[in-house]
């Protein structure tokens, strides 16, 4: 059941958001055995191969949101449906191949297909742009920190992989925005944007990815995009507590910044004279922090407000916006013409294939003498085990060996 649970707002707003804390003693937590993170779930063995169907066809409830979504239908941005592990691990390759982003929770046996609006996509784009140019121009400022702020990467809508427990299928998320430190082996910052419809998705999905990465995702931007209160911003953050008689922190989470509206439901700005000020250590583990300052990086309210009012204008463009009027006549593609590229792509790959196996042949022409001085025999091409045969597509579109 989805945790509906909602932190009451500050009471007072103070001008500066601070995502700081108090610094306590570290205490190392060592989680129970933990697979690989950041890769995919491996492929089934070859006797699991073997046994599945030979034809992997999609439910025909994803593909009926998938053919919806393509004539322009209305999608939500969230879409989930039942899954079962095997069928995933099975389809995965075909739903990659389908869909650009989902998420995948093998303890449910669910998958959640993404399908975010324009402006969702610019507001999260010129978000994560903001975050990185804040760090770009720390490093330019601050030569003790420069090596650090220059390992740090934006990794977009990188799938994160997290496994549970001993279940061999990885959890799967695509967030809006990351950031990851070069040596890290999962992002530290994670940025999700939600519109008003599945903003109450936004504390569910922040708890899980701290969760998931015992804590190695430090921070969850949140932002909620035109909600009844306005379009708001809130954090989440590892919470470390040492239960009493224990000498063992236990991870769990906070929210350390509550929903702070930076633009009211008509679209005015508010609390512009806040700023969100972020922790530079947040961007990278604990080991790779030591050594740098842990120095503040702010971004203000106005820039959300403009952020998010511009990526309006360009949706409003897109819909409004002027053409060329440049009078030009055109050709409609025929298949045929496609096709002719094809056939000439092909004889390119043949001809180079070709020089390749000519080439071969003159070295294996040469003569190389025995040990008793005596010429040996010419070295038949079959014999190279070195070299593999070459593939290329023949004019029945059929593979065959060289």
């Amino acid at each position: 059941m989805e945790d509906t649970h909602q932190l009451s707002p500050e009471s007072s707003p103070k001008a500066s958001i601070s995502l700081s804390h108090p610094v306590k003693p570290h205490r190392k937590i060592t989680p129970p055995e933990r697979k690989l993170q950041g890769l995919p779930p491996s492929p089934p063995a070859s006797d699991e191969r073997k046994r599945a169907p030979i034809v992997d066809e999609l439910p025909q409830d994803i593909v009926d949101l998938k053919r919806k979504y393509e004539i322009g239908g209305e999608v939500s941005p969230l879409t989930s449906f039942p899954l079962s592990k095997e069928d995933y691990t099975r389809l995965r390759p075909k739903l990659e191949a389908t869909f650009r982003r989902f998420d995948y929770e093998p303890r449910h046996e669910r998958i959640i297909f993404r399908m975010p609006s324009r402006i969702h996509d610019i507001f999260a784009q010129f978000i994560q742009d903001a975050i990185f140019n804040a760090l770009s121009e720390l490093g330019h400022n601050n030569e003790d920190v420069r090596p650090f702020t220059t390992k740090i990467v934006k990794a977009a809508t990188s799938d994160i992989f997290t496994f549970d427990n001993d279940d061999p299928v990885a959890k799967q998320r695509s967030p809006d925005a990351q950031f990851i430190h070069i040596g890290a082996q999962q992002p530290s910052v994670v940025v999700e944007v939600a519109a008003s419809q599945d903003a109450k998705q936004l504390s569910k999905l922040a708890k899980g990815y701290i969760h998931d990465t015992w804590g190695d995702i430090k921070a969850v931007f949140c932002f909620a995009l035109n909600k009844p209160d306005g379009s708001t911003i809130s954090v989440w953050k590892p919470k470390y507590e040492t239960e009493q008689g224990s000498d063992e922190p236990e991870l769990t989470y906070e929210q350390v910044v509550q929903s702070q509206p930076f633009r009211t439901p008509d679209k005015n700005p508010i609390n512009q004279d806040h700023k969100l000020v972020l922790d530079l250590h947040d961007f990278a583990p604990c080991q790779l922090c030591e050594g740098y300052s842990n120095l503040p990086i702010s971004i203000p309210f106005t820039k959300l407000y403009d952020i998010l009012d511009y990526a309006e204008e360009i949706e409003h463009s897109l819909v409004t916006g002027v053409r060329s009027n440049r009078q030009v006549k055109r050709r409609r593609v025929s298949s045929s013409s496609l096709e002719s590229i094809t056939e000439e792509d092909k004889k390119k790959w043949k001809d180079k294939d070709r020089v390749v196996k000519q080439k071969l042949a003159a070295e294996d022409g040469e003569y190389k003498g025995g040990h008793d001085g005596e010429p040996s025999a010419k070295r038949a091409q079959e014999a190279r085990s070195c070299i593999q045969p070459s593939i290329v597509e023949s004019d029945s579109d059929e593979t065959v060996s060289g």
